[in-house]
C-alpha cells in the first residue's frame, strides 16, 4: 500500500528488469522481493527498502520477509520529494527520498553486537560430524546463502570488512528488527548550513579588523577558527554516538578553511601593500 506510489517511482533505484527463480520456486514462495542491494558503489552505506522493477515497486528482501512474518502489508508514505518512509506492522522506517536507508553496520569483532546465527548447510543435511541443533532455528528469519572466499558477491561495508552480500541482507534485518539505523533528518541539515553561514560570516566581519591601519596584525583570529573547526569535528562522532545521526563537520570545516584561505590571502596583500606605501614615505 502506498500514499503517492506515482511520487515513490520517480525517486526509487529502477531495474527495468530483473532474473526470477524458476517458475515451481516462484509459485510455491509466500512473497515476492528484490534481492539486489541497489547500488553501484564499491563500498555498501545505503540500502534500498523499496525498489522499481518494470514500472511498478517491489519490497527488498528484508521488507518482504518482515512482511511475510508479521502477516500484515508494506505501507509506503511517499509525496512529491519521494518516499518518506516504509513500515510493515509496527515498524516505521523513515527512508531518504529514494526509499533507501543509511545502514548501521555492527562489527563481528565486538562480542554481543550481532544477534546472528551461522550454520553450515552441511551440518543441516548431516553431512559429516558438524553438530546441528534444530531447536536454534526456532523463532528466527532463516537466509539462505554462499559465503566463503573467492565468490562474486563479496561487498566492503563502511566499517572496511568484505563481507558476502548475504550477510549485508542479514544485516539490514538485525538493523530493522533492533530500530536501529543511520538517519540524516532535514533539521540536522539546517544546522550545518546556520553554523556554516555564522562561521563563515564572523571570519568575514572579523578578519579585516585583525589587520591594523599600518598592515600590522591586531589579534590571532586563525586560532579562534583552528578552535571552532575542532568543536565542530568533535560534534559529529557526539551526534552519531548519541543519536545515530550522520552529520557533515568535515565539509562544514573545509568550506571555513577556504574562506579563511581567501581572507588569509587578502590580508597578506592588504599588509603588502601597505609596507610599499611605508617604504614610499
Amino acid at each position: 500500500t502506498a500514499d503517492r506510489p506515482g511520487d515513490a517511482l520517480r525517486r526509487v533505484p529502477h531495474f527495468p528488469y530483473v532474473l526470477a527463480s524458476l517458475p515451481g520456486l516462484q509459485a510455491a514462495a509466500r512473497g515476492q522481493a528484490v534481492l539486489s542491494l541497489g547500488t553501484r558503489d564499491v563500498v555498501v552505506r545505503r540500502i534500498p527498502l523499496v525498489t522499481g522493477v518494470a514500472g511498478q515497486l517491489a519490497p527488498s528482501l528484508a521488507m518482504e520477509m518482515l512482511r511475510v512474518a508479521a502477516g500484515d502489508v508494506i505501507r509506503l508514505q511517499a509525496d512529491g520529494d519521494g518516499v518518506q518512509g516504509v513500515g510493515v506492522a509496527d515498524l516505521q522506517v523513515p527512508t531518504l527520498p529514494t526509499g533507501e536507508i543509511w545502514l548501521h553496520y555492527a562489527s563481528e569483532a565486538e562480542p554481543g553486537a550481532l544477534d546472528m546465527l551461522r550454520v553450515s548447510a552441511a551440518a543441516m543435511l548431516g553431512v559429516g560430524d558438524l553438530p546441528f541443533d534444530p531447536a536454534s532455528m526456532a523463532g528466527r528469519l532463516v537466509l539462505v546463502g554462499l559465503t566463503g572466499l573467492g565468490l562474486s558477491d563479496m561487498r566492503a561495508t563502511a566499517r572496511g570488512e568484505l563481507v558476502p552480500g548475504i550477510d549485508i541482507q542479514a544485516q539490514v534485518l538485525e538493523s530493522l528488527l533492533a530500530r536501529q539505523w543511520l538517519e540524516r533528518p532535514q533539521r540536522l541539515r539546517v544546522l550545518e548550513l546556520a553554523i556554516l553561514l555564522t562561521g563563515a560570516a564572523a571570519m568575514i566581519a572579523w578578519a579585516p579588523r585583525a589587520v591594523g591601519a599600518g598592515g600590522q596584525r591586531r589579534g590571532r583570529w586563525g586560532w579562534w577558527v583552528f578552535a571552532g573547526s575542532a568543536i565542530v569535528l568533535l560534534v559529529g562522532p557526539a551526534l552519531f554516538l548519541a543519536w545515530a545521526w550522520l552529520a557533515d563537520p568535515l565539509g562544514i570545516v573545509l568550506a571555513w578553511a577556504i574562506v579563511a584561505a581567501s581572507l588569509a590571502s587578502s590580508g597578506m596583500l592588504e599588509i603588502e601593500r601597505a609596507n610599499v606605501r611605508l617604504a614610499g614615505d
